[in-house]
This record gives C-alpha cells, sequence and structure tokens, in this order.
C-alpha cells in the first residue's frame, strides 16, 4: 500500500478489502453447508432413490418423468432438464387440462434445483442428486404455461428455454 495516501483513504482500502474478504468467506461457507445439507438430507432419507418410471398415476391420471442431468450446451458443461421433447426443447412436455398428472423429477445432477410454476402451484426443491422426487399437478386452462428452476444453476442454461427454463403446452 502507499504510505504517502492520507491515512483516511489507507482505512477506506483496508476496510473494503477486508468486507470482500468476508463475503467471498461468506459464500463459500454457504456453498459448502448446502452441500453438506443436501448429502446428509439424501442419506437420511432412502425413499429418494432415483427411480427408472413415474409412480404409477391414480386412476384418470397421466404421469410425467422429467430428468435432471449434466449436459454439453453451448454455454458448457451445464445441468439441464430433460423432458419428453428432448435436451434444449422450449416446450418441455404437454400435460391435459383437467387431469392430474402425478410427476416424477430424477436429478441425476450434483447440486439441487427447484421445478417452479407459478401457473400451476408448484415449487418443489429437489435435493442433490441422484435423488427422486415426486409430486402432482393439475393444469386449469390450455395454452403455454411456464416453468423454471430458481436455483442459479449457470448463466446460459438459466437465459435460454428449454434448460432450466422453459413452458408446458397444457391441451384439452
Amino acid at each position: 500500500m502507499d504510505n504517502t495516501q492520507p491515512l483516511s483513504s489507507r482505512r477506506v482500502a483496508v476496510g473494503i478489502g477486508s468486507l470482500l474478504g468476508g463475503v467471498a468467506l461468506s459464500a463459500a461457507a454457504v456453498i459448502g453447508v448446502a452441500a453438506g445439507v443436501g448429502a446428509v438430507w439424501h442419506a437420511t432419507n432412502p425413499s429418494v432413490a432415483p427411480a427408472a418410471a413415474a409412480t404409477p398415476a391414480s386412476s384418470g391420471g397421466a404421469s410425467l418423468t422429467l430428468t435432471i442431468k449434466m449436459a454439453s450446451t453451448p454455454g458448457g458443461e451445464a445441468p439441464v432438464y430433460v423432458g419428453s421433447n428432448g435436451v434444449g426443447a422450449p416446450i418441455l412436455a404437454t400435460l391435459t387440462a383437467g387431469v392430474p398428472t402425478s410427476v416424477t423429477i430424477v436429478n441425476k445432477s450434483p447440486m439441487p434445483h427447484t421445478f417452479t410454476s407459478a401457473a400451476l402451484g408448484v415449487n418443489e426443491t429437489i435435493p442433490p442428486g441422484p435423488s427422486t422426487v415426486h409430486f402432482t399437478v393439475k393444469a386449469t386452462k390450455t395454452g403455454l404455461v411456464s416453468w423454471d428452476c430458481e436455483v442459479p444453476c449457470g448463466s446460459w442454461v438459466m437465459s435460454h428455454a428449454g434448460y432450466m427454463t422453459g413452458e408446458l403446452k397444457v391441451v384439452s
């Protein structure tokens, strides 16, 4: 540090450096705790073992299996949602309006995710993989329904439909 600077300027510079260092250490601690919690949660909840297929739907219902896996994207290797329309499809899958749909999400990526859709009233947390989550949705209107992952998974996949954000098509 330049000792010719006034003492107040040096204190500000040291304070800013200390603040930035503290922020970096805090972020690293949060990431470490989140990974540890996910690992402990998975280890203590054997019901989240990977499933090969969706849970059988109740009578009159439908089922949908989505997978989160690591894939090569134009933005680099990143986790992506894969539905019946494949990797990178802006429309992840198709639902039928008025029909309860049993959704199974198999997470094969090493980080947690969410499946969030205000229109469907769902905000499911998916623990780090390997894990499996089951829930039921019921779309009420036909058209396109937006969904996304609320966990920052990578800037490219978060900003391009068909990866960690996109739509579901609801038909009659």
